[in-house]
């Protein structure tokens, strides 16, 4: 029988930095519905989950036929809720059987579209690999020979390894993970509260698409690049 597909979005409440996050309005809609619509456009998901404990989240989602039969628990909607238990619980709740795929899409990459899960899950598969995140080539300022440890009030170099060089052609192999914007898996590994397992395999997106929004300034710059794209 082969395997179905399951996006779990993940949209809370509250959020830390930003209030009300994941409901605010990016480019005319708020921000958890560009994920949606990405998830739903997919020519691979099954099926789109969104886990919220909010009700106007549930009332959005319910706009793309997307049904929230609970809202999520208060025990895993806190600031110190751990993704793993979140998605757990959508497991839980519909069903998902351990060889299906899930698909982590946090609302907080609204610059991620349909092509890049899809691109993202086709390599999934071709690879045979457990996981797959997506990143962004590291870039020259975050080289580790250029980051400094603080120490009272002086600083230290963060590594002493000579390998790393200010040269862009010596980095190429160095990645960062983008949020993730884009985590797929399988449900067995989640049920074992693993979120990366081995081997993991990776799909690069460009550094202008991979904001992940956690502060006002990120918003604002990502609204910009959304500008551009539509």
């Amino acid at each position: 029988m082969k395997e179905k597909v399951y996006s779990i979005i993940p949209a809370r409440k509250n959020s830390k930095r930003i209030k009300f996050k994941n409901k605010k309005l990016f480019h005319n809609k708020p921000l958890v519905e560009w994920s949606i619509i990405a998830s739903i456009k997919s020519k691979y998901i099954d099926k789109t989950i969104v886990s919220t404990d909010d009700i106007n989240i549930k009332k959005i989602s319910k706009k793309y036929k997307i049904n929230i039969p609970k809202l999520r628990p208060k025990r895993i909607s806190s600031d110190n809720a751990k993704m793993v238990d979140v998605i757990k619980q959508s497991i839980k709740e519909h069903n998902i059987k351990d060889d299906d795929i899930i698909i982590l899409l946090q609302p907080t990459s609204p610059l991620r579209d349909h092509n890049d899960i899809d691109k993202s899950l086709k390599k999934f598969k071709k690879t045979k690999a457990n996981t797959l995140i997506s990143v962004e080539k590291i870039s020259r300022q975050y080289s580790p020979e250029k980051i400094f440890k603080k120490k009272g009030n002086f600083l230290s170099s963060y590594t002493s390894n000579q390998a790393f060089s200010s040269n862009l052609s010596k980095l190429n192999n160095y990645y960062a993970k983008n949020g993730p914007a884009i985590l797929i898996t399988y449900c067995s590994a989640i049920k074992k509260n693993i979120l990366y397992s081995k081997p993991m395999t990776f799909y690069e997106m460009k550094p202008q698409n991979s904001i992940d929004i956690n502060y006002l300034w990120e918003f604002y710059i990502a609204e910009c690049i959304m500008k551009k794209k539509i």
